[in-house]
C-alpha cells in the first residue's frame, strides 16, 4: 500500500508495475516459512511496516474468521489491529483518520484487512500478528482521487488472499446506491455474500477459497444483475459526465462512471 496523495489506481499502472509492487511487499514483510499471501490495492506505492517485538496485541480471539462493519462490531483482536493501523499511519498523516472512521474490518487466522473512510480520503491497512512473531503489515492513505464516482456499480479498494489457505480471500470497497446485493463467485460453483452498509462492502470467504476465475457480482433490489467484475483483473475504462476518463485508460468500450451517493 502507499503513502501519497491522489494515488493512481492499480489498474492505471504500467504493465507489470502492480506485480512488482506485490513482490516488493511480500519480500519486505516478515512471514513464517510456507506462508504465501497476495495483496492487491487500488494504490500506487507500498509502505511496509514492522511494529517490533515490543508491540503486544490482544490475541484472545485472534485466529478466527471475523467480519465487522464499523467500529461497534470490532472484536478485541480487530480493535487492536485497527489501533495498530492508526499508529502506523499517524507517523506521516495526509488526512485525519480516527477509529470512528473504520467502515470494514476482516480477519482470517492472524491476518486482518481494514478500511477507513472519511469525507477527505480513505485508508487501507493490512496487519499480520503471527504468534511469536513481530507484528507486521502495510498501510496506505490519501485524498480521494474521485470520491463521487465509482468504476461501475462497485469498486474494490483492498483484496488479500491466502494461498496457504486454499485461496481464502478478504475484500473491501464501495458500492453505489443501486446495489442491493453483492456476491463473490469463487469460480468453482461456490459463492459468498458480501455485507453492505452505508455505501461500503466487506466480504470474507469461509470454508472455500477463490480461483483465478472468481468475480464480484452486483444485483439491484429486483434481483437483476447490474455489474460483474473479475476479482483479480482491472475494472476497465470509465468516464465522468464530461467524458473525461477517470478510471482506466482511454479506449473502446469506456462506460460512464456511477455516482457514489454517500
Amino acid at each position: 500500500m502507499n503513502h501519497v496523495l491522489d494515488p493512481p489506481a492499480e489498474r492505471d499502472l504500467p504493465p507489470g508495475r502492480a506485480r512488482d509492487m506485490r513482490t516488493a511487499l511480500l519480500a519486505g514483510t516478515r512471514r513464517p516459512a510456507g506462508r504465501r499471501t497476495r495483496l492487491a490495492v487500488a494504490l500506487a506505492a507500498v509502505m511496509v511496516l514492522a511494529a517490533g517485538a515490543a508491540v503486544t496485541l490482544d490475541r484472545r480471539d485472534a485466529g478466527r474468521d471475523l467480519l465487522a462493519m464499523g467500529p461497534d462490531e470490532l472484536s478485541p483482536s480487530l480493535r487492536a489491529a485497527a489501533e495498530q493501523c492508526l499508529t502506523w499511519y499517524t507517523r506521516r498523516p495526509e488526512i485525519d483518520v480516527a477509529l470512528g472512521d473504520l467502515v470494514v474490518a476482516a480477519e482470517q487466522e492472524h491476518r486482518a484487512a481494514l478500511l477507513f473512510v472519511t469525507p477527505a480520503g480513505y485508508l487501507t491497512c493490512d496487519v499480520t500478528r503471527e504468534p511469536g512473531e513481530e507484528v507486521t503489515g502495510a498501510v496506505a492513505g490519501g485524498a480521494w482521487p474521485h470520491r463521487d464516482w465509482l468504476p461501475g456499480q462497485f469498486e474494490r479498494l483492498l483484496l488479500t488472499t491466502r494461498e496457504d489457505r486454499a485461496g481464502h480471500a478478504m475484500a473491501t470497497g464501495r458500492v453505489s446506491t443501486k446495489v442491493a446485493r453483492l456476491v463473490l463467485e469463487h469460480g468453482d460453483g461456490h459463492t459468498t455474500e458480501a455485507r453492505l452498509r452505508h455505501g461500503v462492502f466487506g466480504v470474507l470467504t469461509r470454508g472455500f477459497g477463490v480461483t483465478p476465475r472468481a468475480a464480484l457480482v452486483a444485483y439491484d433490489a429486483a434481483g437483476r444483475e447490474i455489474d460483474r467484475k473479475p476479482l483479480f483483473e482491472p475494472a476497465g475504462c470509465f468516464t465522468d459526465p464530461a467524458g473525461t476518463v477517470i478510471y482506466g485508460r482511454q479506449g473502446s468500450g469506456c462506460r460512464p462512471a456511477e455516482p457514489w451517493g454517500y
